[in-house]
């Protein structure tokens, strides 16, 4: 309530000018959690009802919106774009697979078709929808890509069975995403445990502080070491549309699973550092093959143009843009470098 804007709306983000997306999300967020109507300071929440329906109301928020509106049970799924999972189908080369897609929307893309009616072929590419989704539920930990594809596969496997295995193991990493702080509890990304640490350990080391710092560095070495993800997403990875990762390091920890590449150049670039210090210091170097992995991941990752794309090498034309269901984000279909 207190990040509410004047003109009674809610932002995109806590500084941002009021949105459809943040006012119309946060409303209902609120009398969830048990706002009445006319509840707040300075009857907050009629100023926000107000906003939203003088900005068109629901009709105007984008579809990530409408879809969490009408699970939600106040939005019809007749006023949503359709997302039909039969494109899963489709075969690989074709440029609107989702295979084509940024890595993070494709796997927003999943949990999102499996709400739509009835047929053989439907059922087919709703099972192969639930495929990906248990697939990447188990490479990730649970954890999952991000907090919005999380939320998304709880749905998902609450809907499959409330009451498996897979559904209590996604609800005990939800805390994974909490930030708890002096204005309350947010959720975020599961952390950025890795890329602070490489890049503290690289001041600590520039500013030549090694000694006065030898615990820590220590502990950060151990933690770094231990954050490289080891082996790639299992099984037949590239027919479930995803990239080698043995080497690489995730922008928090390794349970996450994600390659992302200028997390593994810093990661890799705090190993390199603290391999040439004194072993009594910092702790044992790690093992030779291990920065070669590193150092193979990123390769794999390079693009003609000499880029290196943040997740998955570049797959899609640039036209398919054009495309973007979103309404919400621009340039987000095709992985850029």
């Amino acid at each position: 309530m207190e990040l509410k804007n004047r003109d009674g709306g809610w932002g995109f983000h806590i500084k941002g000018h009021s949105t459809m997306f943040g006012s119309a999300l946060s409303y209902i967020a609120l009398r969830i959690l048990g706002e009445g109507r006319e509840d707040g300071e300075d009857r907050a929440m009629a100023r926000g009802r107000k906003w939203i329906l003088d900005h068109g109301g629901l009709e105007a928020i984008p579809s990530w919106g409408k879809f969490w509106a009408t699970i939600l049970g106040v939005y019809e799924w007749s006023g949503c774009n359709p997302l039909p999972p039969e494109i899963w189908l489709l075969p690989k080369y074709t440029p609107i697979h989702p295979d084509m897609l940024w890595a993070s929307l494709h796997h927003i893309v999943e949990p999102l078709l499996n709400r739509w009616p009835f047929s053989m072929l439907r059922e087919k590419a709703l099972k192969v929808a639930m495929d990906h989704i248990r697939y990447e539920d188990e490479n990730s930990r649970f954890l999952c890509i991000g907090s919005i594809e999380k939320a998304l596969r709880l749905i998902a496997r609450w809907v499959e069975d409330p009451n498996s295995e897979s559904y209590k193991l996604h609800l005990a990493r939800i805390p994974d995403y909490f930030w708890l702080a002096e204005d309350g509890l947010k959720i975020q990304s599961s952390g950025c445990q890795l890329w602070d640490a490489a890049l503290a350990i690289q001041a600590i080391l520039s500013c030549d502080l090694s000694e006065e710092y030898g615990p820590t560095l220590q502990i950060a070495h151990h933690f770094v070491k231990a954050s490289q993800v080891r082996e790639s997403p299992s099984g037949d990875f590239e027919a479930m549309h995803r990239h080698i990762s043995k080497g690489a390091w995730t922008f928090s920890m390794q349970d996450q699973g994600w390659q992302v590449s200028d997390c593994i150049a810093e990661g890799l670039k705090a190993a390199l550092l603290l391999s040439q210090m004194p072993v009594d210091r910092v702790g044992e170097k790690m093992e030779d093959d291990r920065f070669y992995d590193a150092v193979n991941v990123i390769l794999s990752l390079q693009v003609n143009n000499g880029g290196f794309p943040a997740w998955e090498p570049q797959r899609a034309y640039r036209w398919i843009e054009k495309l973007n269901p979103t309404e919400i984000s621009e340039d987000i279909l095709v992985e850029m470098e």
